[in-house]
């Protein structure tokens, strides 16, 4: 490890405390500082609302789906109507936090689940579809 330049000089050699006059009120005001200043901390993140209405439940059976937006939401739905024997009209959809209540009041044994995928893969659907509208059962524009 190198050593220092000798020629570098300490810019202020002497304690803080023997260059102010009031050094408990400093003290107490230094310690009542939030240094980091949390309550302040802007939030950059969007509000959103709630996502519950985007909720797919079954008909007969417990299981609700939470879709994430990219993901497989046809091939899980496809799989819930499966489960019940039903078409996709039949499930329930356009959920709020009161039906949601009551659904998991009248089954006890309720279960929520989600599908991910990777991330380059939802990526790429959602590319396909939503931006050059090609992909299974989509016409180009």
């Amino acid at each position: 490890m190198q050593a220092l330049d000798n020629s570098l000089k300490c810019q202020n050699p002497a304690p803080v405390t023997t260059k102010i006059s009031n050094p408990d009120e400093m003290r107490r005001a230094l310690n009542n500082l939030d240094r980091f200043n949390p309550s302040r901390t802007p939030n950059f993140e969007p509000g959103r609302g709630s996502a519950v209405p985007s909720y797919v439940a079954g008909v007969k059976t417990p299981p609700i789906y939470l879709p994430i937006r990219g993901g497989p939401e046809t091939q899980a739905m496809d799989w819930l109507t499966a489960l019940d024997g039903v078409d996709k009209a039949a499930l329930q959809t356009k959920t709020t936090q009161n039906s949601l209540r009551q659904r998991k009041r009248y089954h006890a044994t309720h279960r929520s689940f989600t599908v991910l995928r990777h991330p380059v893969r939802q990526a790429q659907n959602v590319f396909w579809t939503r931006i050059l509208n090609t992909g299974p059962g989509l016409s180009r524009r």
